[in-house]
């Protein structure tokens, strides 16, 4: 639901190629990879994180990339994406059901009017959950 992408894309897009990344590098050279950095997270706010852990993320060997991690998903996916994200570019939620080309009847839905939590679209969502759920193969 509402995927941000490849977090290191994304961290290049929202802040460009020399942001908290390279801070967050230069710590870990420094070894200080444990401690806590205040982190701008785009229109979430901000956050704690640990140099290692953002590296982790959003740095260019990141384990955190759902392009290749649906790619392996091999039972049917829904792939939920709000049109009024801020957070996550639309078009990740496109490449996201391109990617899933192993799962069997992956389903994108676009959102009308939903953010990045989805919340204010509850009863948009339930239906299409419910129909999801009701054809999956028993």
């Amino acid at each position: 639901m509402a995927g941000p992408g490849n977090l290191l894309e994304w961290n290049i897009r929202i802040f460009g190629p020399g942001s908290v990344l390279a801070e967050a590098q230069r710590w870990i050279r420094e070894g200080r990879g444990a401690d806590l950095m205040l982190v701008d997270m785009g229109p979430l706010g901000k956050a704690l994180h640990s140099a290692h852990h953002l590296v982790s993320l959003r740095g260019p060997n990141t384990r955190s990339d759902p392009f290749q991690s649906i790619a392996r998903i091999r039972v049917p996916t829904l792939i939920l994406h709000g049109t009024a994200e801020r957070l996550a570019d639309p078009a990740v939620a496109d490449g996201l059901k391109a990617a899933a080309a192993a799962s069997p009847g992956a389903e994108l839905h676009m959102i009308p009017g939903a953010g990045h939590a989805l919340t204010e679209r509850v009863n948009d969502i339930l239906p299409i959950l419910g129909r999801w759920l009701e054809a999956l193969p028993r």
